[in-house]
């Protein structure tokens, strides 16, 4: 079952990649309510994790190389208003530590199927962006006890869905520029090792978004096996292009597909009111 809950609006040129940016919102998103979070040794491994609020649980997957509060800041406390919202910061990004090797998606889906079990959480909505937004289809596809519902914001599911312009790009940026001002300023401030951090984050990040996912993470096949009703979520001119979109929409059993007027790839930050209305009334349903 797939359906549109907004139209098409046309596609234009829109970067992922800060260092590509050409128009940048200038001020960091909000941070929303006080820090105040744990850890979890998942894995052999720190995994922050943030919880606020109370009733159906509903689990927030940040961007690649963004935190809880610079991709969540505009939405977080009116989520918690009506959700015990879990917010999961992967394995080097903003308080969680990093760690050595190459970055996974699917070692993040079980990093953060691990906090959920140490939480005793079942049930819960899903909403990811991007990075976060691959790792909730996947959890979705290998832990379905674990989700109710699913929304997932500039998602691909191979390398190649990327626009060939943006995917030329990156292959050309410099790691350590690759982030927004604000998750550049939140690095600084929460990884005890700095500058060092952006540089070993960013060149984790740009031979996980050249090379993954790998078919065995998530592909047309995988999707095919989510049962959780999925509402797709793209930006007008988004990062990812519209075809590779209308796959992975069209791959989904129970899915809908919302096209974000006037937005690129970080529709919350870009959008938040709209986002954040549309989210919750998508929730809201049984």
């Amino acid at each position: 079952m797939r359906r549109r809950i907004a139209g098409r609006a046309p596609v234009a040129l829109a970067l992922r990649f800060a260092a590509l940016i050409v128009l940048a919102i200038a001020a960091a998103a909000p941070a929303g309510a006080a820090e105040s979070g744990a850890f979890a040794v998942v894995n052999g491994h720190r995994i922050y994790y943030e919880v606020r609020g109370e009733g159906r649980p509903l689990l927030l997957l940040h961007g690649g190389g963004a935190t809880i509060a610079t991709t969540f800041g505009h939405q977080i406390d009116a989520f918690a208003a009506t959700h015990r919202v879990i917010a999961i910061e992967q394995v080097g990004h903003g308080h969680s530590p990093a760690v050595e090797g190459s970055l996974s998606y699917a070692a993040m889906t079980e990093d953060t199927f691990g906090v959920l079990d140490a939480l005793g959480v079942r049930g819960a909505d899903v909403v990811g962006l991007s990075d976060g937004a691959i790792i909730a289809l996947m959890l979705a596809a290998r832990h379905p006890d674990c989700v109710r519902r699913v929304v997932a914001a500039g998602a691909n599911f191979a390398p190649d869905g990327y626009r060939a312009r943006d995917l030329a790009g990156l292959r050309k940026t410099d790691p350590e520029t690759m982030f927004s001002a604000a998750d550049r300023a939140a690095i600084l401030r929460l990884a005890p090792e700095g500058r060092a951090r952006l540089a070993s984050l960013g060149r984790q990040l740009k031979d996980l978004w050249l090379n993954r996912p790998t078919p065995d993470e998530l592909s047309l096949a995988i999707l095919a096996r989510v049962e959780r009703p999925a509402l797709v979520v793209s930006g007008d001119h988004d990062v990812i292009r519209e075809a590779h979109t209308l796959q992975l929409l069209q791959a989904l059993p129970d899915s809908a597909l919302w096209f974000v007027p006037g937005s690129g790839h970080d529709v919350f930050n870009e959008k938040p009111a709209l986002v954040q209305r549309v989210v919750l009334g998508w929730l809201a349903q049984p």
